[in-house]
């Protein structure tokens, strides 16, 4: 009897073994595969560091990684001294950033390939956009990245990274604020 129970404990923990060892090994390859998706994502693609090209950084010149903002709403703008609307839709962009945590929302200003010295001064004449991430891109890859070809050029990534709305041109703060409550509400 003592012997049997000997046989159906070791028999057991035996089991208990393989079955750590394959839900650990499912996990992984459960993790792998969500790192693989996210990565593929329109906001991942448009975001991700290369090394042909200079990275991205704010206005202090410190390097900023873009990818870890996917996963929450995320509103990424175009912006330049030289456009026109960009004023305008950098104050409409942070009233949108007043109405939202930090946590389910971020915006981002991304500068179009302009000198650090330009988008300063500009800046300085209108004002900087609270609530907004202002990003120098020196290289230009966001705007190519996502095939702009309005001024400014806005895109809305739902959590999962996908691109959810385009604006190409004027901003409205009603409908921003629309389509970033939708996809609040429905995560």
């Amino acid at each position: 009897m003592l012997k049997q129970n000997r046989e159906r404990s070791v028999t057991l923990g035996i089991m208990l073994l393989v079955i750590c060892i394959a839900g650990s090994y499912m996990w992984h390859l459960q993790r792998v595969e969500n790192e693989l998706a996210r990565q593929n994502t329109p906001a991942m693609q448009a975001f991700s560091s290369n090394e042909s090209t200079a990275d991205y950084t704010d206005l202090r010149g410190n390097p900023v990684s873009l990818e870890d903002y996917v996963g929450r709403v995320l509103i990424a703008t175009s912006w330049a001294s030289w456009s026109p609307q960009s004023k305008t839709s950098l104050q409409i962009l942070s009233k949108v950033a007043s109405s939202y945590s930090e946590e389910a929302v971020k915006i981002i200003a991304i500068n179009r390939a302009e000198p650090k010295q330009t988008a300063e001064a500009y800046l300085n004449t209108i004002g900087s956009p609270g609530g907004v991430m202002l990003v120098l891109d020196p290289a230009d890859r966001y705007y190519t990245s996502i095939s702009g070809y309005a001024m400014p050029e806005t895109v809305i990534y739902n959590q999962a990274g996908e691109i959810e709305h385009r604006i190409r041109g004027d901003l409205s703060q009603a409908s921003i604020e629309a389509r970033v409550t939708e996809l609040l509400t429905v995560n």
